[in-house]
This record gives C-alpha cells, sequence and structure tokens, in this order.
C-alpha cells in the first residue's frame, strides 16, 4: 500500500487542478487537485482510502459532529473497510495547544459528550469523549523547532 501511495503523491504533484486515475488488478487510485487542496483516493477490494489536504471534511464526515473553533483544517483521511468508516482531521495553529485542547473539549462537553480519560506529557495531551453515537479521540502536540502546534481529530462509530 506504501507504493501505491507513493506512486499517488508523484502523480497528485504533476497534476495541477485536474484528476488522474490509475486501475491495478487489485484496486485502483484516483487523484484530484484543485485550489481548496488535494485528495487521493485508493480503493481496493477490502475498503477505500482517501487522503485530503486543505481545508476540506471529507465527503463522508458525519454533519453532527462538533469541530475544533477557530483553527485551520489542514488534512484528513477518510478510511472505510467491511462496513465500518473511521475520520482523522488534523488542525494546525500557533498559540498554545492546552487553550485549544480545552477550547474544543468545552465544544464536546456542551455536544454531549463525555471524557472518558486524559493524559498529559511534556508537549502535548491526549483525550477521549464518547458519546452513544461516536469516539472522538483528540491529540495535542506542541509544535518544535518553529513548527506549528496540532490537535489531531479521530472519529470512530461508538461501540466497533
Amino acid at each position: 500500500m506504501f507504493v501505491t501511495v507513493a506512486g499517488a503523491g508523484l502523480v497528485l504533484g504533476a497534476c495541477g487542478s485536474s484528476g488522474v486515475s490509475v486501475s491495478t488488478p487489485n484496486g485502483s487510485v484516483k487523484v484530484h487537485s484543485s485550489s481548496s487542496g488535494s485528495k487521493v483516493t485508493i480503493k481496493t477490494p477490502k475498503g477505500t482510502e482517501s487522503l485530503g489536504s486543505g481545508s476540506s471534511l471529507p465527503s463522508g464526515f458525519p454533519s453532527g459532529i462538533p469541530l475544533p473553533p477557530k483553527i485551520a483544517l489542514v488534512g484528513s483521511i477518510e478510511s472505510n473497510s467491511s462496513g465500518r468508516s473511521g475520520f482523522e482531521l488534523t488542525y494546525s495553529f500557533g498559540g498554545g495547544f492546552q487553550a485549544e485542547l480545552n477550547s474544543y473539549a468545552l465544544v464536546l462537553r456542551s455536544h454531549g459528550y463525555t471524557r472518558e480519560s486524559a493524559a498529559s506529557y511534556h508537549g502535548g495531551g491526549l483525550q477521549n469523549w464518547t458519546s452513544p453515537s461516536w469516539n472522538i479521540t483528540i491529540l495535542g502536540t506542541s509544535g518544535t523547532n518553529g513548527a506549528k502546534n496540532s490537535l489531531i481529530v479521530t472519529v470512530t462509530k461508538a461501540g466497533g
């Protein structure tokens, strides 16, 4: 799978604002790039993986999931395998990661989510939140050497 993704990345750099599709005996790779970001979709008999850059949520992302306020979405992954979907959103921002993590925690709590666990470590933090329908894991990291801070939000169906 890594070779396919690496090859798709090379194609992505060359395709400008158009798209490219490549079929293989085990599936297909579709690459699309536009001014709002780029997307690589890999389909196999076992499932589909879509990787996106830019500020767009994955097409299958559930509309009722609260999102972190006021920070920039820079990438996403949507994974569908055996009838189950999962999402990973990456946000980048300046300022303190703990403030953003706390701000998002308030949003989740106000939408009925319950914090199941939390851990802090030097330069980061991890929180797990649940609702009857969804599980949300948030990883906050502090950028080093001039890099921006990030929140990585993973969303999966509850009970699965």
